[in-house]
């Protein structure tokens, strides 16, 4: 049963073009949301383009997620893997996804993705309340705008829900279960013999003489790279700290300007608790309305519980049991009737009747809540090195300003270094296809592969992260060498032996396949005539980790053969270059234990899950075969080099 579970549920992949998203709360909070700018669209589906710094935002969301989950991932691996081609195949599936779930009427309305941004801790500060000042901060350092932000937390779960509406409905049938329980916990037992071709590799005799002809023949293949070394200077923030004074005056200055400003923003975005009891109107009159709320206020006057009495009397359901409280609200969170009279009273002060579209409410303010500044002493050291930060940065900014016009002026970095006082560095020897070091960062990489500095000038002003900038220059070039045969004549024999081995091993199996197809020779007369020893594997199933791999999954391609009969031996070279001659000898198939009542709601369960994605998956075929789909393969991110730009 185990591998049945194993063989319906199967692979069915990883889904790598996440979003950067997470499930967030929040109400009354649409007009904070901006939309922000886009630029040249590397794609369009059906007339909607998908803009390549959003491509470019999401390959670097995906590559982030992913150094931060293995940490111990090669770079540059990662950056080959999630590339920009392979994730705007992602993004395209998504927004046909999201078109077609729009023309079916699917809908994740605003107010739905709204409702969760609230209680998100990473966009609360130190005392847990929402604050769009920290929210704000966390979007922009991420390359993302609220209104994108928002609109992604919509699209998302448009998106899970329309692939669940497949996955979820999936269903299949007791006889397609037998069926795969017939064939997933089949066992087969199987007779084998491997020719290795390291073994017949060290065989193999090579004389000096072909030694020298396969050096000469191959020259091409012991050519050591051309080899660089860059001249390179640095400027960054650090190197103007010392140059930079901030007095207490400045310190003070900059603490009321502070002060000032979260006033406004505080009043801005103050938040009141409050409660309230709902009369409905429904088939009273208005008189009879306005008599039950009199006779509550009068128990109010007389000193009753506001709590108590809108668990008595209050028609709102879903607050009545909680003593009529309606949460912490922003102003805009209400209907504006409720909204003015609740951000008009004091603390504890209750109002008068206030009529809605849901009937007539009595309302209590029960606190209120407000950022507090932090106290000067507080601040103090914070501001202080905020203005030292800042004024660090704008003598880079003048430096860097004129560092990038000294370079295009020189020929050289001696001059630009020496006015803005940059010392002048240099790299260790390194090929241009496995940079080192400073040269292995990808503005550095890149730079040097532009024909600018190939010509040998210098680049233009590099920005290198963390707000570093670089120049740089090709200061020294090896040429491309030839390698003399004796710093290689170790590879060259082994290549010669290995050649010579797989020669071999083709002429064992073109022999042994025409002596199989006569019937002349099964797996034990080929294993005596190569001095080999048969290997025996039985109840082996498709799952098994017994034996070579490939020689398992060529056992379960074997048809079966006719009662009585066994199937013929098959000759195969593997992916090693082993030569493998394999005979299933038995077949049992599987499924005959009968299944509890509960193991089969399971299985039928998980095969219906495989089925459902299975549709999604021809869904979404049929979705990119009837789409019109446009790609703009020069507008990728890296082809911008390798490509014209009239050709765009």
């Amino acid at each position: 049963m185990q591998e049945f579970r194993k063989f319906v549920k199967g692979p069915v992949g990883i889904t790598l073009l996440i979003l950067f998203t997470i499930p967030f709360i929040i109400t009354g909070f649409y007009g904070y949301f901006q939309a922000g700018p886009t630029t040249q669209a590397v794609a369009e589906i059906n007339g909607v383009p998908i803009q390549r710094d959003r491509l470019v935002q999401t390959v670097g969301n995906l590559r982030e997620r992913m150094r931060q989950e293995s940490p111990q991932l090669d770079p540059a691996l990662l950056d080959s893997f999630v590339n920009p081609g392979m994730v705007l195949q992602g993004m395209i599936n998504e927004e046909l996804i999201a078109q077609h779930a729009a023309e079916v009427n699917m809908i994740y309305s605003k107010q739905q993705a709204a409702t969760q941004v609230r209680d998100v801790p990473v966009f609360q500060d130190g005392s847990g309340r929402f604050d769009p000042d920290v929210m704000e901060r966390f979007l922009r350092g991420r390359g993302m705008t609220p209104a994108s932000f928002l609109q992604d937390i919509q699209r998302t779960a448009l998106i899970n829900q329309y692939r669940a509406a497949f996955h979820i409905t999936g269903f299949a049938l007791p006889t397609e279960l037998q069926e795969q329980r017939r064939l997933a916990e089949q066992q087969r037992d199987l007779v084998y013999v491997v020719q290795s071709l390291a073994d017949m590799q060290a065989t193999q005799q090579v004389s000096d003489e072909e030694i020298a002809q396969w050096y000469e023949a191959n020259k091409e293949q012991f050519m050591e790279p051309e080899k660089l070394k860059l001249a390179y200077v640095v400027a960054t923030p650090d190197r103007y700290r010392d140059q930079v004074t901030v007095t207490d005056e400045q310190v003070e200055a900059e603490y009321e300007t502070r002060r000032q400003a979260l006033a406004i923003v505080a009043q801005k975005n103050q938040r009141r608790r409050a409660a309230h009891i709902l009369i409905k109107q429904d088939d009273r009159t208005s008189q009879e309305v306005d008599r039950i709320v009199a006779d509550i206020q009068a128990r109010l006057d007389a000193g009753e519980s506001f709590a108590d009495l809108a668990s008595e009397f209050s028609e709102d359901i879903a607050t009545a049991s909680q003593g009529g409280g309606l949460g912490l609200l922003a102003q805009g969170d209400l209907p504006d009737a409720l909204d003015q009279v609740i951000f008009s009273l004091e603390a504890g002060d209750v109002s008068g009747p206030v009529v809605s579209d849901a009937g007539t409410h009595l309302l209590k303010l029960e606190s209120v809540e407000q950022r507090q500044m932090p106290s000067f002493e507080e601040m103090a050291d914070t501001i202080r090195a905020d203005i030292l930060k800042h004024e660090a940065q704008a003598l880079l900014a003048e430096d860097t300003h004129k560092l990038e016009t000294l370079l295009f002026e020189h020929p050289d970095l001696q001059q630009p270094a020496a006015e803005v006082g940059l010392e002048i560095q240099t790299t260790d020897w390194f090929t241009p296809g496995a940079p080192e070091g400073f040269a292995a960062q990808a503005a550095v990489r890149n730079a040097i592969s532009s024909a600018q500095v190939q010509e040998g000038q210098n680049s233009d002003l590099l920005e290198i992260g963390e707000g570093r900038y670089a120049a740089i220059r090709i200061a020294e070039r090896q040429p491309p060498a030839l390698q003399p045969l004796s710093a290689v004549r170790a590879g060259v024999e082994q290549a010669l032996r290995r050649s010579k081995a797989l020669a071999a091993l083709d002429d064992m199996a073109q022999q042994a396949r025409s002596a199989v197809a006569t019937g002349e020779s099964g797996v034990d007369d080929l294993a005596g005539q190569w001095s080999l020893t048969v290997a025996r594997l039985e109840d082996i199933n498709r799952r098994s980790q017994q034996g070579p791999r490939e020689l398992i999954q060529e056992a379960f391609s074997v048809p079966r053969a006719e009662t009585g009969e066994q199937a013929p031996p098959r000759v195969l070279r593997l992916a090693n270059g082993d030569l493998a001659v394999l005979q299933v000898v038995a077949v049992r198939d599987g499924g005959g234990n009968e299944l509890t009542s509960q193991q089969t709601s399971m299985a039928l369960a998980e095969l219906g899950s495989v089925e459902g994605q299975r549709t999604f998956r021809d869904v979404l075929n049929g979705l990119r075969e009837e789409a019109d789909l446009s790609v703009h393969e020069k507008r990728l991110p890296g082809n911008e080099l390798e490509q014209p730009e009239d050709a765009l």
